[in-house]
């Protein structure tokens, strides 16, 4: 059965659920806008994700019970008229075993990695709440190796570190944005769990701006005239791959934050 949902997507969305990939130049609106309907998609998928694994533990479990009840009677030596409830449970829990997995194969092929909707989309929104919305952003987001690594049978400790998130764009009276995000599999213990790496740095032309008397867990450099402001931190997430939301969105967004307040704009004072 086709997902109507899937069909209300534009050919470019589609394209990412299928791909999982996309590298581009635009504003900043427009990346919400095209992640904000993946959300929306991928958070109803996860609902329907968790019902068909309901159902399919449901039906297995009356399947099971059944073959015990069978067992039971041929034990006890009952008539075959005895049969006829278990067996007739069990061919109707097949039959509608079979048809869920069908139904909700779709939704499990369509799943996109929970970063996405977890922490790239309220980014972008906290981007808009400092009025970059217009700004020109290059985004490269590749989340094909974390969708592979759904499932996968654990043969190794770890896994190879990728590059899932990268992005700079020139923030509105501000600097310059540059940010790298990162993640490699670590073994816990029969399947992988994810450590994110989060490098972030905002440039301020010294020109314009001075550090102001805030202070962080970041690294301060001043070199060419410019005011380089660095933070790098990593987080291990108990969850496996599939329900991994990424890095902690509160967490970035607070350091994020008190980046911006570490400098101000120099003030000019007006000769009459």
């Amino acid at each position: 059965m086709a997902n109507p949902k899937f069909k209300e997507l534009s050919p470019e969305q589609q394209k990412f659920i299928e791909e999982l990939q996309i590298e581009d130049t635009r504003t900043i609106d427009a990346w919400h806008s095209l992640f904000l309907g993946l959300a929306h998609f991928d958070k109803r998928g996860d609902l329907l994700r968790s019902a068909g694994c309901f159902f399919n533990t449901f039906f297995s479990a009356i399947i099971f019970f059944g073959v015990v009840w069978i067992i039971l009677l041929i034990i006890d030596g009952d008539g075959l008229i005895s049969y006829i409830l278990p067996i007739l449970a069990i061919v109707v829990s097949i039959i509608l075993f079979s048809a869920a997995k069908r139904y909700y194969k779709e939704f499990e092929d369509r799943d996109i990695p929970n970063p996405l909707r977890s922490f790239l989309v309220p980014l972008l929104e906290l981007l808009q709440q400092q009025s970059a919305g217009d700004s020109m952003m290059k985004l490269t987001l590749d989340l094909k190796p974390m969708g592979d690594l759904i499932g996968t049978k654990v043969e190794e400790e770890t896994t190879d570190p990728f590059d899932y998130l990268s992005l700079s764009t020139k923030l509105p009276d501000s600097g310059m944005l540059a940010m790298k995000v990162s993640a490699r599999g670590v073994r816990y213990p029969d399947n992988f769990r994810l450590t994110h790496v989060v490098v972030l740095k905002i440039t301020y032309d010294g020109n314009t701006y001075h550090l102001a008397e805030g202070e962080g867990s970041f690294n301060i450099t001043q070199e060419d005239n410019k005011i380089i402001l660095k933070a790098k931190y990593k987080e291990h997430c108990k969850d496996k791959v599939e329900h991994d939301p990424g890095p902690h969105y509160r967490k970035f967004a607070d350091l994020f934050l008190a980046i911006q307040e570490a400098v101000e704009k120099k003030s000019h004072t007006v000769r009459e």
